[in-house]
């Protein structure tokens, strides 16, 4: 009998037919109209719940969670995120648009009380008060995903709270959340995801078993990461630069990374490590199992190269065994020659004794690219694969 069928539900359809003995995935697609009736059936695997509901049709979509409890759903998607405006919006300021988002968004007491619900996305809609529901969960919730829920910090942490089996948590464009702060009761929480919540401000993690930690956003004011000796996977990323540094020294909490195995920096976050590593009481040091690095480079200028070489003089990575530069963009930097004037800093004096795989994506062959793969050419001494792939456009530009 088969065990996973995908059904994608109009209006139209009759399921009277189906079998109820059949754990079904359900995917549920819905823009403009109400939504169909749910289907009979007593045991539900993954259901997915696509709708932009007005206010006259939110029974319906209380219905399918309902149903979705009965049915002991193990693994819920619920997208309420409104319909992308027709016309064009180029002209129209960010904040407009954010604001415009921010009354399109219906409101939901969301409430689904299955107790066996694991895995559970939720997208589009507000939440400003802890439901109900989220304590029912606490037995069961291993995986939590939210994108562009408009919810606060203490609700965040309240959630957290009741879901102490909770494994991994992402958070990505959440417009109202200024603090991520997970409690010391979220005991199995071992993945930490956040990305473009552009009011945050500080992110303070007071259990002990995380290991991946990812951000991806404006660098915040402040860090604190209790079990940063713990951390196997770290992704830092920041989109643009900022007139100056963070107040808080968010270089700090992570000084210790002795279990660090893949790491993940953007220039900006370079720039930092390199002007505060160089203090005797602060910075990266030593990462003695780290064997995946990525550098995430907005510009290739003297600074940025110096900024590289700063990082492999002040945190030695002895087993690095793979290393990955994406090089940028654009073909020409037009304020490469304000930073030409910033003093160069010397190759590592360090060798890369067990660096097999080295690549340079974007690589244009200009002087800052070509001297940054030499160096690291004379300091490898069994690389196997060397990679530099040239951007669509450029070949033979340079060559």
């Amino acid at each position: 009998m088969a065990q996973h069928v995908a059904l994608a539900l109009a209006a139209a359809f009759s399921f009277g037919h189906l079998c109820p003995l059949f754990h079904l995935p359900i995917r549920v697609r819905h823009r403009s109209r109400r939504l169909p009736a749910p289907p009979r059936l007593r045991s539900l695997d993954y259901l997915q719940v696509v709708f932009s509901p007005s206010s006259r049709h939110m029974t319906d979509l209380k219905r399918w969670l309902d149903y979705a409890a009965s049915c002991s759903v193990s693994d819920l998607n619920l997208d309420l995120s409104p319909v992308p405006p027709s016309a064009d919006t180029s002209g129209v300021s960010r904040r407009r648009r954010s604001r415009a988002a921010s009354v399109a968004a219906p409101a939901l007491d969301f409430n689904c009380e299955s107790s066996s619900l694991t895995r559970l996305n939720l997208r589009g809609f507000h939440l400003t008060s802890l439901p109900p529901s989220f304590k029912k969960l606490a037995h069961s919730l291993e995986i939590l995903s939210l994108c562009e829920i408009y919810l606060s910090y203490a609700s965040l942490r309240r959630i957290l709270s009741n879901c102490p089996f909770l494994r991994s948590l992402t958070i990505r464009r959440c417009p109202d959340l200024k603090k991520v702060i997970v409690p010391s009761s979220a005991l199995r929480l071992t993945r930490l995801t956040v990305v473009d919540c552009r009011k945050a401000s500080e992110i303070s993690v007071s259990s002990l078993g995380l290991l991946s930690f990812r951000f991806s956003g404006a660098l915040l004011k402040n860090y604190h990461i209790e079990s940063g000796a713990a951390l196997e996977d770290m992704y830092i990323s920041s989109g643009g630069a900022v007139p100056a540094m963070p107040r808080g020294d968010w270089v700090k909490p992570f000084g210790e990374l002795a279990n660090l195995k893949i790491l993940t920096l953007c220039s900006l976050a370079l720039e930092y490590i390199a002007a505060l590593s160089s203090r005797a009481d602060s910075g990266f040091r030593w990462l003695p199992k780290l064997v995946e690095l990525q550098l995430l480079m907005l510009m290739m200028a003297q600074s940025n190269l110096s900024d590289i070489y700063s990082f492999f003089k002040y945190c030695p990575c002895p087993r690095l065994e793979k290393l990955f530069i994406e090089l940028p963009v654009s073909a020409c930097d037009p304020s490469m020659e304000m930073y030409l004037e910033v003093p160069m800093e010397d190759p590592p004096g360090i060798g890369f004794d067990n660096l097999r795989i080295l690549k340079l994506n974007g690589f244009k062959g200009h002087r800052n690219e070509v001297q940054l793969a030499g160096d690291l050419l004379k300091k490898s001494c069994i690389l196997e694969h060397l990679v530099a792939v040239i951007p669509m456009g450029n070949a033979g530009e340079n060559f």
